[in-house]
């Protein structure tokens, strides 16, 4: 090709730059309102009572929710729009005045002078930008590629000569140092899209960040590559570890909080700001036996005990009394005092969880050999995929994730190197989740993976270590019940007082009053013959408000424990114990297998797929098509990155399964696994590019590349 053509075609390529800038930019302004023209208007119609002042109403367009990010939609009375939205849901409910915000597939709104807009003889409209979000991100997606293009083709032919007789100094360093240039540039996006997102977290402009950010990072793994192939110098990833931890960072300490879960409307940091939940107190009081009013025994926290010694080591010298503590403290509101005792508990979760984060992607790097896990994590971090809603929150779900990352960490790395040391990290990790919260026992899958794949490859060798592992775990996991055992002489009251909730609640799912005869006592029978005819009239108040399964489904499980079980049964009366419940339920979740394993699968399914729940959702794809084509590129791989995506899926899976048969998969449960999903999607995806580039046609193109490189 002759000069002036690779000269034209050059320039070619730099004017799409410029015009999927400008369509980018139109995109934007269109989505924030500044350019009104593409908007429309449509009536609502379906609208039902919701709670308070709030109703609802049923939406197509899903992608308008503002459970990820503000929405740019807004909600119209008789053509006046009385909010900015994106309220607070408890505002909507208790204040209304206008309010309003678009949730999931719904919206939630309230009426100017919080009549009934079903009567009020007004007309309500959403008004919607028709570019949505995918629309939106497939654009800036094509003007990252384009950009990334335009950089390769430059540097192309920079090394080509094509542009020697223009020489200059950046180019001649662009020459010589092609890959570092790349790899630095790379690091630094890091810290810039942190800094971007701090500075105007709500801006159309930060997915354009991270657009550019990510691809220009996957063109630095490739160079890397190409010039280093699988042993990268030691300071690149020390580099990229640096440059995430500044990014986490930014994203703390600096920009407001994207899920704050305190009831606020100020943009505070995660850092700046915590509450406590209305089951916080169960997890800050200490983990020990009380005496009670008429000399009752009860327990101040029923909850596996690892968080509340957590709380109490972190709170030493402060006197933290947990009594007076939660007298005067409002559930759900905003606290800023730094004084406070339990803004050393919460910045510590959040310190512990990020710190277990590097160390999972230091250890995924070495496994991939590639930086690209560091844009990865600053991207799931910046997403709301670390804890979600509960990162400023005094529960489990910082602490719970911790000891996961360090699990992965410890996974990782074995099925890279196999130590020893490696797996006894991975079974105290299990241990630890299991103290912090029973239902993390989903995590040992990944033990269980390491133990068969060193045994299968040399029996003899590790099955000491393997038995030493599981003997740690054991140990870590029975300690709550042997602490049991010292306070109350009994093995099975811990575990008694952890599932009764949760059995009771899925046993009324399926009682009916012909159940009676299976229950232990006179009271019980009595008991029972009361809650099923208040079960069918609460569960009939459900049917009449709610329309989508899933929410069907969990308010039935909340209102078979809250509003039947609870109210039938008075919680302060003696003889209704944790074991009364567990004599009630079990011999009916027996009677009803074959329904409480249907509930429990279908609950599993929607846990996997709903939409606003599953958040494993590629524009284009559903949650479900996105499974298929993961576990077909396992299928494909069939080696130790496929074990590895394999695993963490699974592991996943199993979380929602363990929700779904004995809670339900409601947000805080699903997603605080579902970062294992995104974890093996990136490890596939890098495998099989890997796997790909071994083609020769692929070589040829490799080679060519790091001759331009």
């Amino acid at each position: 090709m002759s000069r002036g053509a690779a000269l034209a075609r050059l320039a070619g390529l730099w004017v799409v730059v410029v015009l999927f800038a400008g369509g980018s930019e139109a995109v934007r302004r269109t989505r924030s309102g500044e350019w009104p023209r593409y908007w429309r208007k449509v009536k609502l119609t379906d609208i039902r009572p919701e709670s308070g002042f709030a109703y609802v109403a049923s939406l197509s367009r899903s992608d308008l929710s503002s459970h990820s990010r503000p929405s740019p939609a807004r909600l119209m009375e008789n053509g006046v729009v009385w909010s900015e939205g994106n309220d607070l849901h408890t505002e909507i409910r208790g204040i209304g005045h206008g309010r309003f915000s678009f949730w999931h597939d719904r919206v939630l709104f309230a009426a100017s002078d919080n009549s009934d807009p079903r009567t009020n003889g007004r007309v309500y409209k959403i008004y919607y930008p028709l570019i949505g979000a995918r629309l939106a991100g497939a654009v800036y997606g094509l003007a990252a590629l384009a950009l990334v293009a335009a950089v390769l083709a430059t540097v192309g032919a920079i090394r080509s000569g094509v542009l020697d007789p223009y020489p200059s100094l950046p180019l001649r360093l662009l020459r010589a140092h092609g890959v570092s240039l790349l790899a630095s540039s790379g690091v630094v996006s890091l810290v810039v899209v942190a800094v971007i997102r701090a500075g105007n977290p709500q801006s159309p402009v930060v997915d354009s960040a991270w657009w550019v950010t990510i691809g220009l990072n996957l063109v630095a793994a490739v160079a890397l590559r190409l010039r280093y192939g699988r042993v990268i110098p030691h300071y690149v990833p020390l580099a990229f570890l640096l440059a995430l931890a500044v990014g986490y960072y930014f994203l703390t300490t600096q920009a407001p909080h994207r899920a704050q879960g305190c009831h606020t409307t100020l943009e505070l940091p995660a850092w700046d700001a915590f509450c406590v939940a209305p089951d916080s107190a169960s997890y800050y009081w200490s983990f020990a036996a009380r005496e009670g009013s008429g000399g009752t025994r009860f327990w101040s926290s029923t909850r596996n005990p690892l968080y509340s010694w957590f709380g109490r080591v972190v709170v030493l010298g402060t006197g933290f009394d947990p009594t007076s503590y939660a007298a005067r403290t409002s559930v759900g509101a905003a606290i800023t005092d730094a004084s406070d005792p339990l803004f050393r508990v919460v910045r510590a979760q959040i310190l512990l969880l990020l710190a277990a984060s590097l160390l999972a992607c230091a250890s995924m790097m070495r496994l991939l050999a590639s930086p690209v896990p560091a844009v990865a994590f600053l991207w799931l971090y910046d997403h709301l995929f670390f804890t979600a809603f509960e990162l400023n929150v005094v529960l489990t779900e910082a602490l719970v994730q911790a000891w996961l990352f360090l699990l992965v960490a410890a996974f990782l790395a074995f099925l890279r190197s196999p130590r020893t040391w490696l797996l006894l990290a991975a079974a105290v990790s299990c241990g630890l989740l299991y103290l912090t919260r029973q239902a993390a026992a989903y995590a040992a899958v990944m033990l269980g993976v390491m133990m068969l794949w060193v045994l299968w490859r040399c029996r003899r060798r590790w099955w000491r270590q393997c038995a030493w592992a599981c003997s740690v775990m054991l140990a870590l996991c029975a300690i709550p019940d042997i602490r049991m055992l010292i306070e109350t002489g009994s093995l099975t009251e811990q575990q008694a007082r952890l599932q009764f909730q949760y059995r009771i609640a899925h046993a009324l799912q399926y009682a009916r009053a012909e159940d009676a005869d299976l229950m232990p006592s006179e009271a019980t029978r009595r008991w029972l013959e009361r809650v099923v005819s208040l079960r069918d009239l609460e569960h009939e108040k459900i049917d009449r408000t709610l329309t989508r399964e899933y929410d069907r489904m969990v308010s039935y499980v909340a209102a078979n424990l809250y509003h039947v079980a609870y109210v039938v049964t008075p919680p302060d009366d003696p003889d209704f114990s944790p074991e009364f419940f567990l004599g009630v339920a079990n011999p009916i979740l027996a009677r009803h297998r074959a329904e409480y394993l249907g509930f429990g699968f279908r609950f599993w399914q929607l846990g996997l797929s709903q939409p606003g729940l599953a958040r494993i959702q590629p524009p284009g794809l559903s949650p479900l098509l996105t499974y298929a084509i993961l576990w077909l590129l396992i299928l494909w791989l069939r080696d130790r990155y496929a074990l590895a995506a394999a695993t963490l899926v699974s592991a996943h899976w199993l979380h929602v399964a363990v929700a779904s048969f004995f809670a339900a998969p409601i947000p805080r449960m699903v997603w605080a696994s579902e970062v294992l999903v995104g974890l093996a999607g990136l490890v596939l995806l890098w495998r099989t590019a890997e796997r790909l580039g071994e083609g020769n046609r692929a070589r040829e193109l490799a080679a060519r590349l790091a001759k331009l490189l």
